[in-house]
């Protein structure tokens, strides 16, 4: 059997699109979740008084 042929799947398009919308999902989760958690590690940063100047506050935050 021909090499190329047994490490093929092969599925409907409909599923693959399906399959490409789930990924798509978890790639906008994952990079508002990241987002967030920078966020949030800004946050803590100024709550323990280590005070910075305002522009690298705005880079953290995506500003």
């Amino acid at each position: 059997m021909n090499n190329n042929l047994k490490n093929t799947i092969i599925i409907p398009a409909n599923e693959y699109n399906y399959l490409k919308k789930i990924e798509q999902s978890f790639e906008n989760f994952f990079g508002s979740f990241t987002h967030l958690k920078e966020i949030e590690k800004a946050r803590k940063e100024i709550k323990q008084k280590k005070f910075l100047s305002q522009e690298i506050i705005f880079k953290k935050l995506g500003l």
